[in-house]
């Protein structure tokens, strides 16, 4: 003996029903794919260290303007600005960028056929690469990588993170001009 099947509404046709389940598969579907995407965008964006590096791909490109004067205050704690001026370098030039909704305000500063700059990046900080070594300094955290052939060092001054960079400044240098001379050091 042959069976129908029934459908489970008596009113409603078989075919009216697999239209509905598949209208909400393909929901489902869709919603599954945009929350994976919205993942993925989410994750790029908190790639630790893209606007640190964004900031010294800035510093290739040198400065388009004369150096600020006066060099702005570093505020109640001493700052870059000081270390640079007790190690003799002399600010030589400045540029200014926007990355990702941030001014990113450098000035370059020359001593001895040398250059360094150094670069504060307005808003919250930011993290740097996630390889980057660290180290301190008089209780200031300073974290350090190379691209590029540069040298980089980043930290946390007057609550915004600062970037600076070299090439052929040793790391110890930069470290010195981030955070002051290490303690016992002369």
């Amino acid at each position: 003996m042959h069976r129908m099947a029934l459908p489970l509404d008596p009113g409603s046709p078989p075919v009216e029903r697999h239209s509905r389940a598949g209208m909400v598969a393909g929901v489902v579907v869709t919603l599954i794919a945009v929350a994976v995407a919205i993942a993925f965008g989410v994750s790029r964006q908190d790639d630790p260290g893209r606007v640190v590096l964004a900031v010294v791909a800035t510093h290739d490109q040198g400065a388009d303007r004369p150096p600020p004067s006066p060099i702005p205050d570093p505020g109640s704690r001493e700052g870059f600005a000081d270390f640079a001026a007790r190690a003799h370098w002399e600010p030589s030039g400045a540029r200014e960028d926007a990355i990702e909704g941030r001014t990113a305000s450098t000035v370059f500063w020359d001593r001895a056929g040398r250059r360094v700059a150094y670069t504060a990046v307005s808003g919250d900080p930011v993290d740097a690469p996630a390889d980057s070594r660290r180290t301190g300094r008089r209780g200031v955290l300073l974290r350090s990588f190379d691209v590029g052939g540069r040298t980089v060092v980043t930290w946390e001054e007057n609550g915004h993170t600062a970037v600076i960079s070299g090439i052929g400044i040793s790391r110890a240098a930069l470290y010195n001009l981030a955070g002051g001379r290490a303690r016992g050091s002369s």
